[in-house]
């Protein structure tokens, strides 16, 4: 009975102090005292032990902050989430291609918060790199590949033919167009100058040009085979050949005279053609005919006739050369004659 007794009281007691009530047994008060200072020194405890894990969590986030933000370029994201442990915050990172200008490097990336990602943009996270490009399927690389790949590009980049491409492709290509723009100069002046490239002088050119051909062929002395001659009959018989040859020569002289005479002519009637023409326009306008062509048509029409009458005038300015080379060949041919007789 007393057993059950105790048993009873002691459940009670429990139950009012568990309530704040200071129960049924009397508590010495050294005993209380102690009580409640271990109590406060295990609350101080726990309080100190929650500070320090708040500190640590602090002290992890704040590093990891740091971590994450001093990533500035791609090498250096590859580099983050490679070492980066599952605990870490930062999961994925957004790049756009760095402005190298003219310089090709694919591979050179620069961070950028999400807002400010272009239409063509990469994330790189754990597993790898993604590519976005708009109109174009995304392209996944790992991590590995993308750094294997990155660093034989760097690598290549470091030799002198890869390195210097660029700059020695653009000299090449600049020295064949400026030696093409020395040509084409060199050709517009020919056109300009030559008179093989002129229509008004190009056929009256090769008939000159067989005529001393002919010249060449003329014969100042003849000789018969196997026949004695004797003084006065070898020169009677050469003089016969030199009156033969001097009248073949005037004949051509006066055949180039005569091609000389109509180039003249002709590139002369060009030129006052082209004078006369906008004067026969004015006066027919003047009379009161009705146009039959548009401004537009008659603008072009003006432009083509300024073109023919410069390029008549330049021909007219031409013909005391071309005289002067007909009067060279002519020459050239009689000397070719006399030295080979």
């Amino acid at each position: 009975m007393k057993t059950m007794t105790k048993q009873y009281e002691e459940e009670l007691d429990v139950l009012l102090r568990a309530r704040g009530h200071p129960g049924m047994k009397v508590v010495d008060m050294n005993t209380l005292s102690e009580k409640r200072k271990s109590e406060k020194n295990t609350r101080t405890t726990l309080l100190r032990q929650r500070s320090f894990e708040a500190r640590g969590s602090e002290i992890h986030s704040v590093d990891t902050l740091h971590a994450s933000a001093s990533v500035k370029t791609g090498t250096q994201a590859v580099q983050f989430f490679a070492t980066a442990d599952e605990s870490e915050e930062t999961k994925v990172m957004f790049l756009n291609r760095c402005d190298t200008g003219l310089d090709f490097r694919p591979y050179d990336l620069v961070v950028i918060p999400r807002e400010e990602i272009k239409s063509e943009h990469f994330t790189i996270s754990a597993s790898g790199v993604v590519h976005i490009n708009p109109g174009v399927p995304a392209q996944f690389t790992p991590l590995s590949e993308w750094w294997r790949a990155s660093s034989i590009f760097s690598t290549l980049r470091t030799i002198p033919f890869f390195k210097n491409y660029l700059v020695s492709k653009t000299r090449l290509l600049w020295f064949e167009n400026v030696r093409y723009r020395k040509y084409c100069q060199i050709r517009r002046r020919l056109v300009s100058r030559l008179f093989l490239a002129k229509k008004a002088f190009f056929s009256i050119l090769m008939e000159i040009n067989r005529q001393t051909v002919d010249v060449r062929n003329v014969k100042f002395i003849q000789v018969k085979d196997k026949t004695t001659y004797s003084i006065d009959d070898f020169a009677e018989s050469q003089t016969g050949v030199r009156s033969q040859a001097t009248k073949v020569f005037e004949s051509i002289c006066d055949k180039v005279q005569t091609l000389l005479e109509k180039v003249c002519e002709d590139v002369s009637s060009r030129v006052r053609q082209l004078e006369l023409g906008p004067k026969e326009d004015e006066a027919a306008n003047s009379n009161g005919k009705v146009r039959s062509k548009s401004m537009q048509q008659e603008k072009q029409e003006a432009i083509a006739r300024q073109r023919a009458l410069a390029l008549a005038r330049q021909e007219v300015g031409l013909l005391t050369n071309f005289i002067r080379l007909a009067d060279y060949m002519m020459v050239e041919s009689l000397m070719t004659l006399t030295v080979e007789s």
